[in-house]
């Protein structure tokens, strides 16, 4: 009977490649079962990378089709895109005769996948749009895994199978995976996975049957939740039992007790008021010497601020007045004296023998007719004069 080792994954699309565990062959799979679609994961979907890896059993007879499969997968990003949910990377055999769901099958698809993701895979993401080319290469290692797998005994059927379940363990040694194996041979499916919140997530868009292990056994959901309520009553039955017990053994205590307690709880109480109060006011101190401090520190920048605006800032203005008044002097200086050697280089200053009666046109020529005397810097102009020989 024909067994297959099967890589699949949504690096673009749902994809899967087969070998023949006896010839290599990777086509007489496909030949086989056309339209084959039963290794892409549409019950318990991974949607989170943190989701752990999951374990799944089918039996399918009919169609022509009569094969037990045996899978492990987890969550994977496609290539071509930046969704996650939905998406996945996984192994499986599969078989004609009925795979056992033991430790032994377990550990060899455990393994098969590590491969695969390690090569397949980078943060999660596939590498590559496909990966055919990939899983040839590693098949070729795995030339002696037909050795490595175990069957049950019997032919496989599906007469009077449910659909499907799932069981949430972390356990998966023989004794576990055998009670597993019993409850799911009456399911048409079954998987096994540790992770709590993905299982109940599935759980509010699927139906199927919901197994957790508790001491050795696999309850039903429905059964395990009620026997956890009954628990925790119980306990809290028993410690109310232990605090009334406990009250009654210290209850009834004297007179002079009772009033020896009364006081010192009075006294505690009035301790612990003084001491609030001690805080409180420590607290409101430390407040007033913060703000003390604040306004020292703000009346020091103003007058700091005033001080350097009367004084710098004042200062810095008069001597930029000074400093005006003299440029607009040289200035005044300049033009008059430019107006000088012009006057005198003109025909009408040359004509004149006179030098009173030259600085009286000189004073029209500036502007301040009658005003001989306050025409600044006078000697420069009678020196100017006399270099030109005007006598």
């Amino acid at each position: 009977m024909k067994s297959y080792l099967i890589y699949f994954g949504s690096s673009d699309g749902f994809e899967f490649e087969a070998f023949d565990l006896q010839t290599g062959d990777s086509d007489s799979f496909k030949n086989r079962f056309r339209q084959f679609d039963q290794l892409d994961p549409k019950f318990l979907v991974t949607d989170n990378l943190s989701n752990k890896p999951v374990f799944g059993k089918y039996r399918i007879v009919h169609s022509g089709i009569n094969i037990s499969i045996l899978k492990i997968y987890q969550c994977a990003q496609s290539n071509i895109s930046s969704r996650i949910g939905g998406s996945n990377i996984g192994v499986a055999l599969v078989s004609e005769q009925n795979l056992s769901f033991n430790s032994q099958n377990l550990k060899v698809l455990i393994s098969l996948l590590e491969q695969f993701t390690s090569k397949a895979l980078h943060d999660g993401k596939f590498k590559e749009k496909s990966f055919t080319e990939l899983a040839q290469n590693l098949f070729q290692l795995q030339r002696n895994l037909q050795h490595q797998i175990s069957f049950d005994d019997g032919t496989l059927t599906n007469a009077n199978l449910n659909g499907n379940s799932v069981f949430v363990t972390d356990n998966l040694n023989d004794s576990t995976l055998e009670k597993v194996n019993s409850i799911g041979q009456s399911f048409l499916r079954y998987y096994v996975c540790s992770d709590l919140n993905f299982v109940q997530n599935a759980l509010k868009t699927k139906v199927f049957s919901y197994y957790r292990e508790k001491d050795g056994r696999f309850i039903p959901s429905i059964e395990f939740d009620r026997i956890i309520e009954e628990e925790e009553r119980k306990r809290n039955r028993e410690n109310n039992k232990i605090k009334e017990q406990q009250a009654i053994h210290f209850q009834g205590p004297t007179t002079s007790q009772a009033s020896q307690e009364d006081s010192s709880f009075e006294l505690k109480n009035l301790q612990d008021r003084i001491d609030k109060a001690n805080t409180f006011i420590a607290r409101q101190d430390k407040k007033i010497k913060r703000w003390k401090l604040l306004f020292f520190v703000t009346l020091s920048v103003f007058l700091g601020f005033f001080i350097y605006k009367t004084f710098v800032v004042e200062e810095k203005k008069e001597v930029q007045s000074v400093s005006d008044q003299r440029e607009k002097k040289s200035l005044i200086e300049f033009n008059e004296i430019n107006k000088l050697k012009d006057y005198i280089e003109s025909k009408d200053a040359k004509k004149l023998k006179d030098l009173s009666e030259f600085l009286k046109l000189l004073s029209k020529e500036c502007g301040q007719d009658n005003k001989l005397d306050s025409i600044m810097n006078l000697d420069k102009y009678k020196e100017i004069i006399q270099d030109y020989n005007l006598k």
